[in-house]
């Protein structure tokens, strides 16, 4: 890791926009991860991005879906979806991955049953490696779940991809739904 390195992953064109001006504003290195696709608006215009928070974007009471980039979007509906089922889920935009919102982590999931992230991203080393070391850190025992890619190697349209890596809003609610049962 690059030391003072910051990591952002945006959910929309109003974070991403409201980044970019905090990190012209910043000192010091930023990756800021943008996604080759459109993605639905989540936020408007009066969104305000903070280096190293997160954001609830869906109260829920039995689980939490920590998620980055477009896979919030696809959190939301999948949180639609289980709330169909009688599943209450909580989604929360993690756009600030390093440094990450130690705070809200832990003081989300010491009210949850089952804990959950998603990325389009692979399994190691991004926003469920990230969370997994707050949570030890924080002693917090609530079982954790990481909805990430785990074969590396194909060419596609995100759509596709995401369908075939159970990383669509279905695939989540399948996953979360099957988790909450047991």
């Amino acid at each position: 890791a690059i030391p003072n390195m910051k990591v952002y992953c945006p959910a929309d064109y109003w974070e991403a926009k409201r980044a970019a001006i905090g990190m012209a504003d910043d000192f010091g290195p930023v990756y800021l991860r943008l996604h080759r696709s459109g993605v639905p608006i989540i936020y408007d215009e009066n969104y305000r991005f903070v280096s190293g928070k997160g954001t609830v974007v869906r109260e829920g009471s039995e689980v939490a879906i920590f998620a980055i980039g477009p896979m919030v979007y696809e959190a939301i509906l999948a949180a639609e979806l289980l709330a169909k089922e009688g599943v209450s889920a909580e989604v929360l935009d993690m756009c600030s991955i390093k440094p990450i919102d130690s705070e809200l982590i832990l003081k989300v999931a010491r009210g949850k049953k089952k804990l959950f992230t998603v990325e389009d991203h692979y399994v190691d080393g991004g926003l469920g490696s990230a969370i997994s070391e707050v949570l030890a850190g924080g002693g917090c025992g609530v079982p954790l779940k990481r909805i990430a890619v785990e074969k590396f190697g194909e060419s596609g349209k995100p759509e596709h991809l995401y369908g075939k890596m159970g990383l669509n809003a279905e695939g989540i609610y399948n996953l979360v739904f099957k988790s909450s049962m047991g």
